[in-house]
């Protein structure tokens, strides 16, 4: 075992020596430095979009020339301890985004002491309606992707709606990708942040797990097992959570990798180690395009068409959990157009029969799943893990 440990953590090291060689060596800043290495041929970027009136409330949308088919609008949410951080040292995340097919949006928002939460919140509903009003591939759905303090945002735009509601109803998020987000952490209890979110009635809405029982698009939730700045079990928590409510969660640990590797795994360079984007690209492939949410669940939209032969697309369990969980008449389960058949199959691949069983508790269901992964192990330091204490970002950590 000790033997295939090390011959692992071997093949890291050159990866690890490029990234310190070009830190120390280049002379530029290490957000430029990454930038840089970003495949920018190939897309067209539209700088400085205004979403708002405020100084910071501007965004970035990075335009493939070829969009993948289908496939949702990524709108990217940095972190920077809610402090810190500018969406042009990002380029780098949009470039590799956009390489891979995706419109990407990457906006600003207001930081501490200028603002507290909700106030980078509500920035960032505001920068999603934009985005729906004004990116035509958006009407096929927005996908929110954040790290760390953006993970933090990005999950609260998913899990409360009470935020995109005020900002544009019509704002349809079809899924939310978290890496290293301080999702079940109380801000009240550290000095550095309470006074970031110290002025809310209920501090418990500065907490993305109170809503992770909330009807929410699907969430993947990405984190390193060597991440020391924002613990794992934040993601592992939120998951259990959400599981356990009925709403789907996935959740992958990802060996050898601290709070800053996993970002870096978005770029090229450094894309091998961690696999995260083949994961990002397996999750939206995933990802329902039409209807509404219950629970994590895809329901035919209630504007079907009211043609009763088209009942019989759908198995009679199916059409029951449709009607009585996600409370839609009969009649509006399914629409007998060919465009319609897409929403008819996401709907039967995405029912988990066990999450409805308090709908049928005169049917015999599966119950959930009880417990879920737990921290691992304390495992011998990687190279990687050393990432974390470089200024590899300008951000600094959550």
């Amino acid at each position: 075992m000790a033997r295939r440990l090390t011959h692992r953590r071997s093949r890291q090291w050159p990866l690890f020596l490029l990234a310190i060689s070009i830190l120390l060596f280049s002379g530029c800043s290490p957000s430029t430095v990454l930038n840089s290495l970003a495949p920018d041929d190939g897309t067209s970027l539209q700088e400085g979009e205004r979403y708002g009136n405020e100084d910071r409330q501007l965004l970035d949308i990075y335009r493939p020339d070829t969009v993948l088919a289908d496939s949702p609008v990524l709108v990217f949410f940095y972190g920077g301890s809610w402090r810190r951080g500018d969406r042009g040292d990002y380029r780098y995340v949009g470039y590799n985004l956009s390489a891979n097919g995706y419109v990407t949006g990457i906006p600003d928002y207001r930081l501490y002491p200028q603002v507290r939460l909700p106030e980078f919140v509500e920035d960032g509903a505001v920068a999603l309606a934009w985005v729906r009003a004004q990116v035509p591939e958006a009407e096929k759905g927005i996908v929110l992707i954040g790290h760390s303090a953006g993970a933090h945002i990005a999950a609260l735009l998913a899990l409360d709606d009470s935020y995109l509601r005020a900002a544009s109803p019509d704002t349809r998020l079809i899924g939310m990708i978290g890496l290293a987000g301080p999702y079940a952490f109380d801000p009240l209890a550290y000095r550095r942040t309470r006074p970031i979110f110290n002025n809310l009635a209920a501090p418990d809405q500065a907490r993305p797990i109170t809503f992770a029982c909330t009807d929410a698009p699907p969430l993947l939730l990405l984190h390193g097992r060597d991440d020391t700045i924002v613990v794992p079990e934040n993601s592992i928590e939120l998951q259990e959570k959400a599981t356990g409510c009925g709403n789907r969660a996935e959740l992958a640990l990802i060996d050898d990798v601290g709070h800053i590797g996993i970002l870096l795994a978005l770029t090229e360079t450094f894309s091998h180690h961690a696999a995260v984007q083949s994961r990002i690209d397996s999750f939206l492939t995933s990802a329902p395009r039409s209807g509404i949410f219950k629970k994590g669940i895809m329901c035919p939209s209630a504007s079907a068409v009211k043609t009763d032969d088209c009942l019989g697309k759908l198995t009679r369990r199916a059409e029951d959990v449709c009607v009585t969980f996600c409370n839609l008449p009969s009649q509006h389960v399914v629409v007998c157009r060919q465009t319609a058949l897409t929403d008819i199959r996401l709907f039967l691949s995405e029912v988990r029969f066990s999450f409805f069983k308090k709908a049928y508790t005169t049917q015999k269901m599966q119950p959930p799943l009880q417990g879920g992964p737990r921290r691992p192990p304390t495992r011998a330091a990687s190279p990687w893990r050393h990432l974390d204490t470089v200024a590899i970002l300008p951000a600094s950590p959550i």
